[in-house]
C-alpha cells in the first residue's frame, strides 16, 4: 500500500505546493486564517492556512480529478487524512510531513456516531458556589462540537448549564437519548459540579433532596443501547462510586459489581477517590481534571500514536498529570466493565504526544 501510494503522493504534494505567488486567493483569509485557493494549473486548496500556506485542516481537490481532505502542515500532508482517487476510492491513513506512515483498518475508519450530555454546575442555591464548572462544561462542549472533538451535532448533544441542570432534565435528557442511540454508538455523560460521597449535585439541590446517585447515573446509561458508555465525574468524593460497594480505594478496578455484564461496555472516570476533593485551578481557571481530560482527549494520551484514544490510555494520562500538578493531592480512578481497549475518541490531526 505504502509504495504504490508514495510516487503519486509527490507527485501530488507538487501540486498543492505552488508557491502562494503564483496562487489566487478566492475566499477568505489566505494568509492566517480559513480561505480558498484557486492554483495556477486550476487545482484548488479548501481550508486553514498559516502563514500562507496550507496549515491545519482542508481540502486539496486536484485537476486530475483525485483530492485529499484532511490535515496538513506547511503543505504537506500531516495527521490524519483521506485521499480519494478519480474512480471514488478511498484510503484513510496518518501521514507525517508528507509521507504515509500508516493505513488505517477498517475498524480505525469508521466510528459510529457520538451522543453527549455534557452538565456544568456552579452557580449553587445551598451548597458554596464554584468558579469553574460551568466553564469546564462549556470547554468540553466547545471540543466536542469542533472538528478536533469529532464536529457532534447539535442533535446529538445536550448541553445544560446551571438552571438547565436540574435533576429532571438530567434524567429525561438521558431518556430521551436512550430511545435514539443506536447499538454500536459512543454515549459521553460528562457532570462538573459538586458531590458528595454517593452522590452528584445538580442545580436544583436543597441541601437535602434532589440528589441524583451513581447507581441512577447507572441505571440510566444501562437502558441506552450504546456499545461503548463512558461516564466522566468531576466532582468532590466521586470516588465514593466504588466505596460503596466497600472495596477498597484502588484507582483502577476493572471489576465493577454494579455494573451488569452485558456485551456492551461502560467505564467511568472520576476525579477524584471517596476521601478527596476534586480542585479548581485559579492558575488554570479550570478544574484540574477537566483540564487535563480534555488534553487528553485532544491528543495528548495517545502515547502509541496510532490516532485511536483507548479508555485506558486516557486514564493513564490524566491520572499522572493530575496527581502530579496536585502534589497527589487529587487521584482521578476508573471503574466499570469494560475492555482495556475500549475506544473514546479518536485523534484528528498528529497530536503532542507527552513524554512524562
Amino acid at each position: 500500500m505504502k509504495s504504490q501510494l508514495l510516487p503519486l503522493i509527490i507527485l501530488l504534494l507538487s501540486i498543492c505546493s505552488i508557491p502562494i505567488s503564483y496562487a489566487q486567493c478566492t475566499k477568505g483569509d489566505c494568509v492566517n486564517g480559513k480561505g480558498t485557493y484557486v492554483y495556477k494549473n486550476t487545482s484548488t486548496y479548501d481550508g486553514d492556512f498559516k502563514d500562507s500556506l496550507a496549515n491545519g485542516y482542508g481540502r486539496c481537490n486536484y485537476v486530475n480529478g483525485n483530492s485529499y481532505t484532511g490535515h496538513w502542515r506547511t503543505n504537506q500532508f500531516h495527521g490524519e487524512g483521506s485521499f480519494q482517487n478519480r474512480n471514488g476510492k478511498t484510503t484513510k491513513g496518518v501521514w507525517d510531513n508528507g509521507k504515509m506512515i500508516k493505513v488505517l483498518s477498517i475498524k480505525q475508519q469508521e466510528m459510529n456516531k457520538t451522543w453527549a450530555i455534557i452538565i456544568g454546575v456552579a452557580a449553587y442555591h445551598h451548597v458554596r458556589r464554584l468558579q469553574y464548572t460551568d466553564d469546564d462544561a462549556y470547554r468540553m462542549y466547545a471540543f466536542l462540537k469542533s472538528p478536533e472533538g469529532g464536529a457532534i451535532p447539535d442533535e446529538q448533544m445536550n448541553l445544560m448549564i446551571d438552571e438547565r441542570a436540574t435533576k429532571e432534565n438530567i434524567i429525561s435528557g438521558l431518556r430521551d437519548f436512550a430511545t435514539k442511540i443506536g447499538p454500536d454508538d459512543i454515549l459521553i455523560f460528562y457532570f462538573s459540579g459538586h458531590g458528595e460521597e454517593k452522590y452528584l449535585l445538580p442545580f436544583d439541590y436543597d441541601g437535602t433532596y434532589n440528589k441524583i446517585s451513581y447507581q441512577e447515573v447507572n441505571y440510566l446509561l444501562q437502558q441506552t443501547k450504546a456499545k461503548h458508555k463512558i461516564c466522566l465525574a468531576d466532582a468532590c468524593h466521586s470516588g465514593s462510586m466504588y466505596s460503596m460497594k466497600g472495596s477498597n480505594n484502588s484507582s483502577y478496578q476493572n471489576k465493577f459489581d454494579v455494573f451488569e455484564k452485558k456485551k456492551d461496555e461502560i467505564a467511568i472516570l472520576v476525579s477524584s477517590r471517596s476521601n478527596e476533593k476534586s480542585i479548581e485551578s485559579t492558575r488554570l481557571r479550570q478544574g484540574t481534571f477537566s483540564h487535563f481530560l480534555i488534553k487528553g482527549l485532544k491528543g495528548e494520551s495517545d502515547r502509541n500514536r496510532d490516532n485511536i484514544i483507548t479508555i485506558t490510555e486516557l486514564y493513564n494520562y490524566v491520572h499522572r498529570q493530575v496527581k502530579s500538578y496536585t502534589n497527589n493531592l487529587q487521584t482521578p480512578s476508573l471503574y466499570g466493565n469494560f475492555s482495556p481497549e475500549m475506544l473514546v475518541s479518536k485523534v484528528r490531526g498528529m497530536a503532542k504526544v507527552m513524554s512524562n
